[in-house]
């Protein structure tokens, strides 16, 4: 090894990512100056120098991915060290005793089994990641400060009351923990708590009460659990702004006061098939997503929401005529002078799927969905110029093969992000001019291929912020058919 021939007592970095045929690492002990130590993706690594623990300006240890790796030092002694990555190394089983200021700690897919008793001392701890340790039976105990904390497919049973300790949380990831039974009801205590995510845990029933306060939650993920109800007092978690309940199978209501949840803009609540209706939502409310829900019956008539998408594929049951107004609110306007303001543009896209059932089964999402162009006529452009284009449908490929309709809607009608034109610049510019919506099927040509999708009719309306009044329909345009997974229509605004 060429390390043994250079004086080490002034090396400060070893570098050696990919060494793939690196079996061993020479004695240290005379590199006293070293900070920083790479050696991620050395697949023949087997052990480590006992002598890396006297290094005591070690800031950053890299063993990602040191799959033969099998034994680390006892302890680190660094007050340096700041990270120390051991992700994926498959057979290490002991985390060494570290101390002083560690920052990030990723112990990732390892057969660690506990931490070792420093952790909780580490004061400076503020991301822990234990993610696929399966040996994990255990809720870590670690430090006060720490702010990260993944532990997902690990065989965790429960969370237990200590939990409030963690004062300073902010992220806490649990999914695929198919053994969690249990979350202590003193979650409510960590008052810097984001995100909360128990999706997967398909043994967890009973979310606990919501004893206190938790303004700052924003995300919270229990989809493929077997809970049967909100949390509760809703009034808790009344800044919460994105809800996944998707999968629930056994969840049969949702809370009668959550349009309390005045901050709430996504739910997703797809595959819920006990789900027999919903409450009045929040006016907040931007997406809303009920696809497969199959015992779904009633929407409740107060909502008032300004919804940018609503999926209700395949929801059989649903009696959308009488609460048409629902889905109303989305196109109802006329169309008055340019002289208005422009509230946003709303879209409306009937489709056939004919070659749903005959896909291969899809365990992950894949990319498929409607894009719309703007074009205008101009005089002073040679052919039609794009001045807005819109990502409008995401398409469920589990759909059945029928006829859908897809409703999609920009409040702020903002084309700037595409790096083209405002939304006053854009109506302003082009109101006397003949302007056509182009759409068509995008994402991957192999699965739009076995779909067939075909574009049946399509619509655009523009929206104005004024009284209101009666609806009109979204398909009045002229509109002509150029192939078969695609439509265009005009538009005249003068």
């Amino acid at each position: 090894m060429f390390i043994e021939e250079i004086p080490l007592v002034n090396l400060k970095r070893i570098s050696l990512p990919q060494s793939k045929y690196l079996t061993t690492i020479p004695d240290l002990s005379e590199a006293i100056n070293i900070e920083s130590i790479d050696l991620q993706g050395c697949k023949s690594l087997v052990e480590l120098p006992s002598s890396i623990q006297y290094l005591s300006k070690l800031e950053h240890l890299n063993l990602r991915l040191c799959k033969a790796l099998k034994n680390l030092p006892c302890r680190i002694d660094s007050k340096f060290l700041r990270e120390f990555h051991l992700t994926k190394c498959y057979n290490v089983n002991t985390c060494p005793e570290i101390f002083g200021n560690l920052k990030n700690l990723d112990l990732s897919w390892t057969a660690v089994k506990e931490l070792p008793a420093s952790i909780f001392k580490l004061t400076d701890l503020s991301y822990l990641d234990l993610t696929g340790c399966s040996k994990i039976t255990k809720f870590p105990e670690a430090s006060v400060f720490l702010k990260y904390l993944y532990l997902s497919e690990t065989a965790i049973e429960e969370v237990p009351q200590s939990i409030q300790f963690l004062t300073g949380l902010v992220t806490l990831k649990l999914t695929n923990n198919k053994k969690l039974l249990s979350l202590s009801s003193s979650i409510c205590k960590l008052k810097c708590l984001k995100t909360l995510d128990l999706s997967g845990c398909s043994k967890f029933e009973c979310f606990p009460e919501i004893l206190e306060p938790m303004e700052v939650l924003a995300t919270l993920r229990v989809s493929q659990t077997a809970i049967k109800y909100f949390p509760s007092p809703i009034e808790n978690v009344k800044f919460l702004e994105t809800l996944h309940l998707n999968e629930c199978k056994n969840l049969v209501s949702l809370p009668s006061n959550i349009h309390q949840l005045s901050r709430l803009e996504e739910i997703d609540l797809t595959y819920c098939k006990g789900l027999l209706s919903l409450p009045k939502l929040p006016s907040s409310l931007i997406l809303l997503k009920a696809n497969n829900c199959e015992s779904l019956e009633n929407l409740s008539s107060r909502s008032k929401c300004n919804f940018e998408c609503i999926h209700f594929a395949n929801c059989f049951k649903l009696d959308l005529k009488a609460d048409a107004h629902l889905a109303i609110q989305l196109i109802a306007s006329k169309l008055p002078s340019h002289r208005h303001q422009l509230k946003g543009i709303a879209f409306c896209i009937v489709i056939a799927l004919e070659g749903s059932q005959s896909l291969p089964d899809i365990i992950f999402p894949i990319p498929c969905w409607i894009n719309c162009d703007c074009r205008v006529k101009a005089d002073n452009f040679e052919g039609n110029a794009v001045i807005g284009s819109w990502q409008c449908f995401d398409i469920d490929v589990h759909l059945l093969e029928s006829d859908h309709v897809l409703l999609w809607y920009d409040p702020h009608s903002e084309t700037s992000q595409t790096g083209l034109m405002d939304e006053k610049g854009w109506f302003n510019k082009y109101s006397d001019h003949e302007v056509s919506f182009d759409f068509c099927f995008q994402g991957l040509p192999e699965l739009i291929h076995m779909l067939h999708c075909n574009i049946k009719k399509c619509g655009v309306r523009l929206l104005y912020v004024e009284a209101n009044s009666k609806p009109s329909s979204m398909f009045d345009s002229d509109t002509e058919e150029e192939e078969s997974n695609s439509k265009r229509i005009k538009y005249s605004s003068d």
